[in-house]
């Protein structure tokens, strides 16, 4: 008992914001968990313990009470309370703590997580994830919610089916015919929350720990995160200026159970892949029987053109997973996104999605339905097209008026929400966007999203989500960054 007087004595009341009965039981609690007070450790009686901590008997009893409750200590009438014995002495520290238990998924994800690109979504520039948040039509959208809670408000409180919103999925059945020459029945449509969501569901239902996968390389890391995770073998295929190499790919894996790929604008190079690969890459998976997954997440921003026909919509084999998403079109936190399956998955992915969280939120589905048929969401991504492009312009004149000898920024594809900049060959690109971040700048290099080595140094700069001025001051700083490199030798 004096063990356990002198560790409450010197801890008591140090809190003064937190309740003493609080304080008592959560002091007490802790004391058994960590191993302090070992099993059958004998414990003072109430009325003992409250004379010596000069505390009330009842907020003692009730603090014993509340750990008998929960099974830290045991009390008998006659016998007082002791510790309870069903908690080890022991407790794993350090890796033993962290890897206890885990999964061979678990250890994956602890690994790999040490490795993920955490966007800086605060930085003043260049986040790629980031988009234009201050010109999207918020009064509309607060209306849209508000009419829908008003009119459907009963039926959207209940559980809704996992494949989504019904009236939302025929809206994206109308929309990919009109934009993306999809052709799709909405029973072939599941609304998921983001793209993010709709990989892992893939994974989930294609994949067996081994199976190999090709990946872009470099590539985009929330793919290579999602399909790793569900025990793929990731296949780095190398990407060019007419997007993922097929041949190369297949001189690494003959034999891929899923592809996935980014045709339409390749993340982080910014390439479109060509006509000849998409056809040679539909003919691998006809050939081999494997699915590709088609990320297609900011296609409809084009400048210098109308937006490139999807891999989807060449599909003649019904072997193609198209992913799309919402979060680029309007805003980041609108985590809906869909997937198109082949009519051979529909059934397994809808149980995938009901496993994982039954599904997406009914109000959001609900009010962006309205938002799509009001069309005010096609007059929407019409005005960011026209934004993004500007801004685009900007950045590329700036850099090369500031940055001439020291980026590279190549002329091509005018697309997407990012631009990638060719550093000098040998330049350490991790190591400046480590100097980058350390000024507030995200310049994200692209040995961050590269598996394999055999790649030119960059830089990844978004432009969505920054004004003209954030634009020209991020490009005075990077210069200052780049003038201040050592020389590559």
């Amino acid at each position: 008992m004096d063990l356990v007087l002198a560790y409450l004595r010197a801890r008591i009341g140090s809190d003064e914001a937190q309740p003493l009965f609080q304080q008592l039981y959560q002091l007490m609690r802790e004391a058994i968990l960590t191993g302090h007070w070992p099993d059958g450790t004998r414990l003072p009686p109430s009325r003992a313990l409250s004379e010596d901590l000069k505390l009330s008997r009842t907020t003692v009893t009730a603090a014993y009470h509340q750990l008998e409750a929960e099974g830290f200590i045991q009390s008998r009438v006659g016998a007082g309370s002791w510790v309870s014995r069903s908690f080890p002495a022991e407790k794993p520290t350090g890796d033993r703590a962290r890897s206890a238990g885990l999964s061979q998924r678990g250890r994956w994800l602890e690994n790999e997580r040490t490795h993920y690109l955490d966007n800086n979504f605060h930085a003043e520039a260049f986040c790629p994830a980031m988009t234009e948040v201050d010109g999207f039509a918020h009064e509309m959208w607060g209306r849209i919610l508000s009419r829908v809670w008003r009119k459907h408000s009963h039926a959207l409180m209940s559980y809704g089916e996992p494949a989504g919103y019904l009236p939302l999925r025929r809206a994206v059945v109308d929309y990919l015919k009109e934009t993306r020459q999809i052709s799709c029945q909405p029973e072939q449509v599941v609304i998921v929350n983001g793209s993010q969501q709709g990989l892992d569901l893939c994974g989930r239902v294609l994949l067996d720990a081994g199976d190999p996968v090709w990946i872009e390389d470099p590539g985009y890391l929330g793919a290579r995160y999602a399909l790793g995770a569900a025990g793929a073998r990731l296949v780095p295929v190398p990407v060019d200026h007419d997007g993922l190499q097929v041949e190369a790919g297949l001189d690494r894996c003959p034999d891929p159970r899923a592809i996935f790929v980014s045709p339409s604008h390749q993340f982080p190079c910014g390439v479109t892949m060509s006509l000849r690969r998409r056809q040679r890459l539909l003919d691998v998976a006809q050939q081999t029987g494997c699915w590709i997954l088609e990320d297609d997440y900011d296609s409809l921003f084009r400048y210098s053109s109308r937006p490139v026909s999807s891999l989807k919509s060449l599909d003649q084999h019904d072997r193609v997973i198209y992913l799309g998403s919402f979060s680029k079109l309007l805003f980041p936190s609108m985590r809906l996104g869909y997937l198109v399956l082949p009519e051979a998955l529909v059934t397994a992915v809808h149980g995938a999605k009901l496993c994982c969280d039954r599904h997406s939120a009914l109000m959001e589905q609900a009010a962006l339905t309205e938002f799509i048929e009001s069309r005010e969401f096609i007059r929407h991504v019409k005005r960011m097209r026209e934004l993004y492009g500007e801004r685009r312009s900007l950045l590329r004149a700036q850099l090369e008026a500031r940055l001439g000898g020291l980026l590279e920024v190549p002329r091509g594809d005018e697309a997407g929400l990012h631009l990638v900049g060719w550093l000098p060959p040998g330049t350490d690109d991790f190591a400046c966007f480590r100097a980058a971040e350390a000024v507030g700048l995200e310049a994200n290099s692209l040995t961050q999203y590269a598996l394999g080595r055999e790649h030119r140094p960059g830089l990844v700069l978004g432009y969505g989500g920054i004004g003209a001025s954030a634009i020209r001051q991020g490009v005075d700083t990077l210069a200052r960054i780049l003038e201040e490199l050592p020389a590559t030798p």
